[in-house]
């Protein structure tokens, strides 16, 4: 990453849980480092502490615990919050964590879903402005068309089972536990090049154009019979998998008819958000995570304290 080639960023694709974007202008270590920071070191909230006070339903506190642990917890706020390692309280406050309850009964005649919905914030004493636990509830989910899903069940209770289960919400970075992890995914590629010498495909048969086609999984050229041409239909699906060329090398036509490759320092990231945190809002903190890592190495090696850095 130099002076000379600025960093640009493209969008290919945005949902409310997936982004898709190009990056030009950085090389594969910071490429990777990026791609790391979004996995384990972006904060989020979770549930870390549980307490089951009366559990008559069909599963043991185990499975219920783990499930509770790994519902996504909206996390919009988490900066408002310090890690409980950090925290001067003894156990929990609200500068540090948040409690909720879940508290269900079976309905008589029919079962009865224990869904995150359920999970209910217990009422503090603070003022709206000055508390936060308003704001870190069980996150809302959507589909890839940006429509509400239902929530996540836990389990199912039958006439007259209970739950009674207090929780305790909070900070953490998926390096500790996946729970606090923010992304489901996090794909990344270079940015493919595929270059093809018009004059050997010209001597290629219609047969044979076809047949590199369908050897292409990721569906990347299109052969147009009326032309006879063998286009390239779709750049960017391609995975680099070598499948065309093996085709191409099979006809014994000669090498280099299709020459596959990688563009220098360019790359494609997938995104998909776990649901705690937009996927576009993942991206920027990851950002920021691996900026202040970078001034904090900087500042060790000139052997000076380190500094906070404000977003």
């Amino acid at each position: 990453m130099t002076e000379e080639t600025p960093i640009s960023i493209k969008v290919l694709e945005h949902t409310a849980t997936l982004i898709k974007f190009e990056v030009s202008g950085i090389d594969l270590s910071m490429a990777n480092a990026l791609r790391r920071v979004m996995t384990s070191e972006v904060p989020t909230m979770a549930i870390d502490l549980v307490t089951i006070n009366l559990n008559t339903s069909v599963l043991h506190d185990e499975y219920i615990v783990h499930r509770l642990g790994l519902i996504p917890i909206d996390s919009t706020y988490s900066d408002y919050f310090v890690y409980s390692r950090d925290c001067l309280c003894q156990g929990f406050c609200d500068k540090c964590s948040v409690k909720l309850i879940l508290q269900v009964k079976g309905d008589r005649g029919h079962s009865t879903d224990v869904t995150s919905d359920d999970l209910k914030i217990v009422s503090s004493d603070l003022d709206y402005e000055d508390s936060k636990s308003y704001t870190i509830i069980p996150a809302k989910l959507y589909d890839e068309y940006g429509n509400l899903e239902p929530p996540i069940v836990i389990t199912k209770l039958g006439e007259n089972q209970e739950l009674d289960i207090s929780a305790v919400v909070r900070k953490g970075i998926g390096k500790e536990h996946s729970k606090w992890s923010p992304v489901a995914t996090v794909a990344l590629k270079p940015y493919p090049t595929i270059k093809m010498n018009a004059s050997k495909v010209a001597t290629l048969t219609e047969e044979q154009k076809r047949e590199i086609m369908n050897s292409c999984p990721a569906k990347v050229f299109r052969h147009r019979p009326e032309s006879g041409q063998l286009d390239i239909e779709d750049l960017e699906a391609c995975i680099q998998c070598m499948e065309c060329v093996k085709k191409v090398n099979s006809f014994k036509k000669g090498e280099r008819i299709i020459v596959v490759g990688v563009e220098p320092n360019k790359f494609v990231f997938t995104i998909e958000t776990s649901g705690s945190l937009a996927p576009e809002e993942i991206v920027k903190r990851a950002i920021f995570e691996l900026r202040k890592k970078i001034e904090h190495l900087k500042l060790a090696l000139n052997e000076q304290e380190p500094v906070e850095i404000n977003r």
